[in-house]
């Protein structure tokens, strides 16, 4: 005879806005208050990216090939993960 199926709990994952600022389960201010969570840039930086300040009105988005990289040191090194904003991001992003 075959073993029962397990049951599946019903209950899904706490997301971050779940869970208590004292729970543990982020290791700094910014990310158990949720910031990280609604600041694009945080979220951005967070995940690896390093944003600059482009010298020209156009933002450029330099991915490269991180994957590929031994370490998140080694990808920005090759100049992976780069964004470039324009001159022009900060007040594209305040009008809306």
């Amino acid at each position: 005879m075959r073993d029962p199926i397990p049951t599946l709990n019903p209950t899904p994952p706490a997301v971050p806005s779940q869970l208590p600022p004292d729970s543990g389960a982020f290791d700094d201010d910014e990310h158990a208050s949720g910031t990280a969570f609604t600041d694009p840039t945080a979220s951005a930086q967070g995940l690896g990216w390093q944003l600059q300040r482009a010298t020209t009105d156009k933002t450029t988005i330099h991915a490269g090939r991180p994957c590929d990289r031994a370490t998140l040191a080694d990808a920005h090194a090759a100049g992976d993960l780069r964004v470039e904003l324009s001159q022009s991001a900060d007040s594209e992003q305040e009008a809306k």
